[in-house]
């Protein structure tokens, strides 16, 4: 208790000494998050036209984290589903087969990620610019063609929808804090005390008291 009010103390000053001014997307962080009734407040108005477009379902014992089991996504990468999602038809902004050079020109997008570790399945990042995003996991599948009988891979896009909290316990939980902390600059002020707020719980004080944490830092900063 008394380090958690210690560190949101520091996350105070932080916000009085942060240099340069918030980010575009800060905004928008007044419009908030609904989703199944269960976060109000934890992302924003984007992650709630995310939520509102597939049919969600709740990872059992992860707060905030959703899976999807909609077979026409696993052919989609994270970026192609914002893509699909936010960008309009013909609109050339954005590509799901490049990489990050692209996602920065779809503007609800504040962080486009891959994270690499050996032996793991890939894992894709989408952060939208007020809040959560997917997380998507990249598995290799073995296909076979019993007509020709030839076989071969295939990429699988299983994803994951974050709250806000959700998806910033995840990149924690897999050590990749770096992935935010690095980016602080286009992120903003409220992801960047988040990610360290968060940090210095333990995960699963993490996982019970997360979404509180965003809602009462999201109200500090109005």
């Amino acid at each position: 208790g008394s380090l958690v009010g210690a560190v949101f103390r520091w996350s105070q000053e932080e916000l009085k000494q942060f240099s340069g001014p918030l980010g575009t997307h800060q905004s928008r962080r007044m419009e908030g998050f609904t989703g199944d009734g269960k976060y109000p407040g934890d992302g924003g108005s984007e992650l709630e036209r995310l939520w509102v477009a597939h049919k969600w379902k709740e990872i059992r014992g992860c707060p905030g984290r959703y899976t999807v089991k909609a077979q026409e996504l696993r052919t989609k990468s994270s970026l192609t589903v914002v893509k699909d999602l936010f960008c309009a038809k013909g609109d050339d902004k954005g590509d799901g087969n490049k990489d990050n050079s692209h996602s920065s020109l779809i503007p609800t997008i504040a962080l486009h990620a891959r994270v690499d570790k050996i032996g793991k399945d890939p894992i894709e990042i989408v952060m939208l610019r007020n809040g959560g995003g997917l997380l998507t996991y990249q598995k290799s599948r073995k296909l076979c063609d019993a007509k020709q009988g030839d076989c071969g891979e295939t990429l699988v896009h299983v994803h994951t929808f974050n709250t806000e909290s959700g998806l910033i316990r995840k990149i924690l939980d897999i050590g990749k804090a770096d992935v935010i902390l690095n980016n602080r600059g286009s992120l903003g002020r409220h992801t960047y005390i988040l990610t360290i707020l968060l940090s210095f719980l333990e995960s699963s004080f993490r996982s019970y008291c997360g979404s509180t944490v965003v809602r009462a830092l999201r109200h500090t900063m109005l």
